[in-house]
């Protein structure tokens, strides 16, 4: 795993979690998870060990990039680098194992779908799957259509003064000391996230693997209709639509995670023959 910057002494929190990469080393079974938009890795390992235990699955989840440092970090950093870092964490999974599937949150869900699309043509077509959990595709704001110009205005979204379990989607607020974030974001990256999703939208009749897509009712964060578009959008011959009725957005570490990672689980379990 790559180095990462040094922690910001502002945005280290007591009790919670480490941003740091994971690896859990199995079969040759190989699981990508992708966190989200001003997240970390630790959001990913509730499923990440279901899979491993149960499965015996290698399980891998990356920090993106301008992630798990500083918020200022994310001022330099465009959409096509996350992009990239997931790709060559990819890459670096399938050198050691058969198949693989893509497993992820929030943004990490966009990136996953981004990834599959890029994996279309691919001659080893070692892509076995792909799981979208609470991926946005639009965002219900009115203001998104001044992002590109606001960003110049606005520099930044969220409050660094708030707590962790007020910023955090989910209903368990308990479940927060799990979990990793930032409290505020550069407007900048907002705006890379927007043509992320954008980007990735635009393509997704492109997909044709295996799809599990999980999504809450309730999601205050990603519009609930994305899971619909996400669904009707691609290809893939083979795909299912879960729905939770007891969770926000972050629903890996939520009250409905038990019925996640089962789904998960089962969906890898099907598809990995």
């Amino acid at each position: 795993m790559p180095r990462r910057a040094i922690l910001d002494p502002e945005v280290v929190y007591r009790g919670h979690p480490a941003p740091e990469p994971f690896y859990i080393a199995g079969n040759q079974t190989g699981v990508l998870l992708i966190h989200g938009y001003s997240g970390s890795p630790p959001e990913m390992l509730p499923v990440a060990r279901y899979l491993h235990e149960r499965g015996g699955y290698t399980v891998v989840g990356p920090l993106l990039p301008g992630h798990g440092t500083r918020p200022e970090d994310l001022r330099r950093i465009h959409w096509q680098q996350w992009a990239n870092a997931v790709n060559y964490a990819y890459a670096n999974l399938a050198a050691g194992c058969e198949r693989i599937f893509l497993v992820g949150l929030s943004m990490g869900g966009v990136l996953a779908l981004y990834q599959a699309e890029r994996l279309t043509t691919d001659p080893d077509r070692k892509l076995a799957g792909v799981v979208s959990l609470a991926a946005p595709m639009y965002v219900n704001d009115w203001r998104v259509p001044f992002a590109p110009f606001a960003k110049y205005v606005i520099r930044w979204q969220g409050n660094r003064y708030t707590s962790l379990e007020e910023k955090t989607s989910v209903r368990d607020k308990a479940a927060v000391k799990e979990l990793w974030s930032y409290l505020r974001m550069p407007s900048h990256a907002a705006h890379q996230l927007l043509v992320l999703m954008k980007q990735t939208r635009r393509n997704l009749a492109t997909v044709s693997v295996p799809l599990l897509i999980i999504h809450s009712r309730h999601d205050t964060t990603s519009p609930p209709p994305s899971a619909q578009i996400i669904y009707d959008s691609v290809a893939s011959a083979d795909k299912q639509l879960v729905w939770l009725d007891n969770s926000n957005h972050v629903i890996t570490v939520d009250y409905e995670r038990d019925r996640v990672n089962q789904a998960v689980y089962d969906f890898i379990n099907q598809h990995n023959g």
